[in-house]
């Protein structure tokens, strides 16, 4: 599996990911749960929209229609973690990234079918992010993973200090 870099581009990373974990979650609430959103959220989320939803224009037209993505796709590398039906974390690389879902490198591709978790800790943020997808496509061999597509809505928990310590909360690998 290859290693995540080290560098100035981690935060940049991290920022693609949280803000589409947060048009998942935002349209979410909205279309999935029926909750309505403040006007700052109705904000965000078209900003969000203009983003992610679409692929641009010119972006894949030399393609046959059946072949276009849906969703424009955003190569990265973040540590994450992954926990299949038996519930047991391991790690995993998510090296790919779309409003639709991603790819996951990790040393036991989950089958086909299968709903798998992950969790991402923003430690400079002091955010973890839970998600969920169904493995559509998995890959063995060299650079093993799985194709996965989001479903449900992602949660975020924002990691506060431990009380009287002043000390950040201890997060679990």
């Amino acid at each position: 599996m290859a290693q995540p870099p080290s560098d100035s581009s981690d935060r940049e990373m991290v920022l693609v990911l949280t803000a589409i974990l947060s048009y998942r979650a935002l349209r979410g609430r909205r279309d999935e749960l029926g909750l309505a959103l403040l006007p700052e959220e109705k904000a965000r989320l078209a900003e969000l929209e203009r983003l992610f939803a679409t692929a641009a224009p010119g972006e894949d037209d030399e393609r046959p229609a059946f072949l276009l993505r849906l969703n424009r796709r955003v190569p990265l590398q973040l540590a994450v973690e992954v926990a299949g039906e038996a519930g047991v974390p391991g790690p995993g690389l998510l090296t790919n990234l779309s409003a639709g879902g991603f790819f996951v490198e990790c040393p036991e591709p989950a089958a086909v079918g299968q709903v798998i978790r992950f969790r991402f800790v923003d430690r400079e943020a002091a955010r973890c992010w839970l998600f969920s997808g169904t493995v559509e496509w998995r890959r063995a061999g060299i650079d093993p993973g799985v194709g996965v597509r989001f479903v449900g809505v992602p949660v975020e928990l924002h990691l506060g200090s431990q009380p009287g310590t002043g000390g950040p909360l201890s997060v679990a690998a």
